[in-house]
């Protein structure tokens, strides 16, 4: 029997094993079928589902971390949260900060930047342009290819490992979790949207 670490509530919510009760009901992320909490004394908890589905560990993982940033970040964006981050670029090695959320309009759970190049989540401003994509990541996904291709781009790129555990519902909680890159093209003087200025999926 396969032991998964997250399950959907019964409301669609994200959970992880830890956060579990007995008697509620759960579902897996990725297939949507009904998962049993095991919170016996023997073995370590984990979610099982009630029947084999093929749903690897990983990929309900990724599902779930992926679903729980999507409601996040709407849940930021509906409240008008201000998510201010800093970090070191990767390609001058200068201090920068922006506001991560500003200009985003929409966020895409599961995003395509084109054919071959997915994101968990991408977050866009009201013309359709693209201002950031997150990638969760595990020892399986995102490939080298895919990350370096994101990390080329000129909009922020934010890798949230796999193993991050709910530890707040704001998006600066969640951003510390994980690395921050991107905009290597923007310097710190601009003033459109931050230091990021949203950009096409045609222009990349």
């Amino acid at each position: 029997m396969i032991a998964y670490r997250w399950a959907l509530t019964a409301m669609g919510y994200p959970v992880p094993i830890s956060q579990a009760r007995r008697g509620e009901r759960y579902s897996c992320p990725l297939c949507h079928g009904p998962m049993i909490p095991r919170l016996g004394d023997q073995l370590q908890h984990h979610f099982a589902h009630e029947e084999d589905t093929g749903c690897t560990t990983e990929a309900v993982t990724r599902a779930a971390v992926r679903r729980w940033i999507t409601i996040q970040l709407r849940d930021a964006i509906a409240s008008h949260q201000v998510a201010k981050a800093r970090w070191t670029c990767s390609k001058c090695g200068q201090q920068h900060s922006a506001d991560l959320l500003e200009g985003v309009a929409v966020i895409h759970e599961g995003y395509y930047w084109d054919p071959t190049h997915y994101a968990d989540v991408g977050l866009v401003d009201r013309a359709g342009n693209v201002c950031g994509v997150i990638v969760v990541q595990d020892e399986l996904l995102p490939t080298p290819e895919t990350l370096r291709f994101f990390l080329n781009q000129d909009t922020f790129t934010i890798v949230i490992p796999a193993s991050v555990e709910p530890a707040g519902s704001d998006f600066a909680t969640l951003v510390a979790q994980g690395q921050i890159a991107g905009a290597h093209g923007h310097g710190v003087g601009q003033t459109r949207r931050g230091l990021f200025g949203c950009r096409s999926r045609d222009s990349g």
